[in-house]
């Protein structure tokens, strides 16, 4: 299904020419356990072509059951939900019996006009709650306007903002618009030939649905971390293959597989993709170099993850963020040569997110920081 972003509604003045009118009202509720109401709010803003980032679903509580998931949803007087968004709550290992809430790809599913209310409802919550440490809200957007009124409406609420956000506020978007044959024309040279390139060899891509491998995606984001530096997060792989198998459309986890052995080894390599509705990004991949076949394999990966985006009605790939430094420049930066390999799809940069935070309870918050700290220094110690 296509979806439609949400734009930003002008105020409109009154016949008298005086002050222009408040922004329209809506409320503003926290759904914890009521499956069919939450549905119906997915239901609602499908229909009203809304799009709502995969971790502000259904099918990704489900998959994810691991953290709880809270979602505020905003109705009109019809009591039709006309946006919201999804909380993660997770346990603080810093301070026991303490919960930290983060709300990640805010903005798409949610008006601006009507974002003011949403962030008054987040403040009531972590008063009403005195366990709630701290509250993260990662705003995400191409349309900067839209993202600013946003972020006003947070530091008016009382949020401040994360510099380093924790997620990417600048990333590679390849536009997919346009026809097939056209993106593939847009590419690099080097991108298009290796893209191709696979086909000299015996190998195939096919989709990971087979929980047997989830040892094998382990050990190759393992290899791939220890040669980039980079601190991804594993997630538990089980879960995204399912996720992936019952929702085709909206996660993809694919692979390029040797077609001359069998077993979890012929995995070679694999890249993750999240559908969004209006968007999909790239969250992850990785591959091996203990192989007989030398070739560039991820190249292959990401064409295959930007045709599944825009097959199912994305009309801009989101290429996960940027270093804002190359593998050549010689400064260090460990992921300068990913950064490289996004370049050869599109030299489109455009900026997305930023981070606010609020901690209700700033004595605790700050208690809470220095236990992490510690732990992290005893850690280091002994690795």
């Amino acid at each position: 299904m296509n979806f439609a972003p949400t734009t930003l509604v002008p105020s409109v003045a009154d016949d008298m020419g005086g002050s222009p009118m408040q922004s329209p009202r809506a409320c503003a509720t926290m759904i914890t356990d009521d499956i069919t109401t939450r549905a119906k709010c997915e239901q609602d803003l499908a229909a009203a072509r809304i799009p709502l980032p995969l971790p502000h679903t259904l099918a990704w509580a489900s998959a994810f059951p691991t953290h709880a998931n809270h979602f505020l949803a905003l109705r009109d007087d019809r009591d039709t939900c006309i946006g919201g968004f999804a909380l993660h709550i997770h346990k603080s290992r810093a301070l026991p019996g303490h919960l930290l809430l983060r709300a990640e790809r805010v903005g798409p599913s949610i008006a601006p006009e009507y974002f003011g209310q949403a962030a008054e409802r987040l403040v009531r919550l972590c008063r009403e709650n005195s366990r709630i440490l701290r509250l993260n809200v990662e705003l995400f957007g191409r349309d900067e306007q839209a993202r600013a009124a946003m972020a006003q409406a947070l530091a008016a609420a009382g949020f401040t903002k994360v510099e380093p956000m924790k997620n990417y506020p600048f990333t590679i978007a390849l536009d997919l618009t346009s026809s097939e044959d056209q993106i593939l024309a847009s590419l690099h040279g080097t991108a298009r030939r290796h893209i191709r390139a696979i086909a000299k060899h015996p190998l195939e891509l096919r989709a990971i649905t087979d929980v047997a491998l989830c040892e094998r995606l382990t050990q190759l984001t393992s290899e791939t971390q220890s040669r980039t530096g980079g601190d991804y997060t594993q997630p538990h792989w089980p879960s995204a293959i399912k996720l992936s198998v019952d929702h085709p459309t909206r996660s993809r986890l694919i692979g390029i597989f040797r077609t001359d052995a069998t077993g979890p080894q012929s995995l070679l390599a694999f890249a993750w993709s999240h559908h969004h509705g209006d968007h999909a990004h790239y969250d992850a991949s990785a591959s091996t170099r203990d192989t007989d076949i030398k070739a560039p394999l991820a190249y292959a990966l990401i064409w295959d993850l930007c045709l599944w985006a825009r097959q199912n009605g994305a009309t801009w790939f989101d290429f996960g963020g940027i270093t804002q430094t190359s593998h050549s420049s010689g400064d260090g930066d460990a992921l300068g040569g990913i950064s490289d390999f996004k370049r050869y799809f599109s030299k489109t940069v455009v900026s997305v997110g930023e981070e606010w935070m609020l901690e209700p309870r700033p004595l605790r918050a700050k208690l809470a920081r220095s236990v992490s700290r510690a732990i992290s220094y005893v850690s280091g110690l002994r690795s």
